[in-house]
């Protein structure tokens, strides 16, 4: 959590002007924060008081809360006990991860560990065609972990929400896309991807909150799928009868 404020510093004060919160983690260290100009300036003016230098700006940071698991070590805290790890590669890393709670959220992996492929001889299961960072960013979520997602991420986690047929990770990717914010994700791209990975709900919701002007540019858009190009039309009628 963090906040930008104008200050005097002598004597000290402090006026806020912007409040923001956001995660961090595996594949997603990058945060853009979108304050009001208008009351940046405001507030910088109440603390210049006097024409001395004394006035600034500053940001504050808290960490609310933070998690960290060695998944080099079988008894991490993502595990339950010694017959729930299972170890598997990943560009030549080794980790040890929840059996239950990647069969839980996947049945691909609950095959993989039960009936369609066995251990190599070296004890592990090698997982190809997936970066490291962006599996861990993945096992986070399936364990519930606030884990950040950014414009970088985005795409990449959808595709493997979409592959190994994860509902929370979807869910989690569909939030994120409701709240980006457009001048980090441009709004007909922010459809584009919901529609493709059938978020249709996000898809729903972000239309029903673009203004009348967005609509209007959107409807204009070369390449829309039909259902979201229907939905938009209608909303356009809405206040053109």
């Amino acid at each position: 959590m963090g906040s930008y404020g104008a200050i005097n510093h002598r004597p000290y004060e402090r006026l806020v002007y912007h409040v923001w919160n956001a995660s961090f983690g595996n594949n997603c260290t990058e945060f853009r924060s979108h304050y009001d100009v208008k009351m940046r300036e405001q507030a910088k003016k109440a603390m210049k008081k006097d024409p001395l230098p004394r006035a600034g700006e500053e940001l504050h940071l808290e960490v609310v809360q933070s998690f960290y698991a060695d998944l080099a070590d079988p008894h991490n805290q993502l595990i339950g006990d010694s017959e729930d790890a299972v170890k598997l590669k990943i560009e030549e890393e080794e980790i040890w991860v929840s059996k239950k709670v990647t069969s839980t959220a996947n049945p691909n992996f609950d095959a993989l560990f039960k009936d369609n492929f066995k251990e190599g001889s070296e004890g592990f299961y090698e997982l190809k065609d997936l970066k490291l960072e962006e599996f861990l960013q993945f096992l986070g979520i399936i364990h519930g972990h606030e884990m950040g997602i950014d414009k970088k991420s985005i795409v990449r986690l959808l595709h493997l929400g979409d592959y190994y047929q994860t509902k929370i990770v979807h869910r989690r990717c569909g939030d994120f896309l409701r709240t980006v914010h457009n001048m980090d994700i441009p709004l007909n791209r922010k459809i584009l991807l919901a529609d493709k990975y059938k978020l249709h709900s996000t898809v729903m919701e972000i239309i029903d909150k673009a203004s009348v002007e967005e609509r209007k540019y959107l409807g204009c858009t070369l390449g829309f799928p039909t259902g979201a190009y229907f939905m938009i039309t209608e909303k356009l009628r809405l206040f053109n009868p």
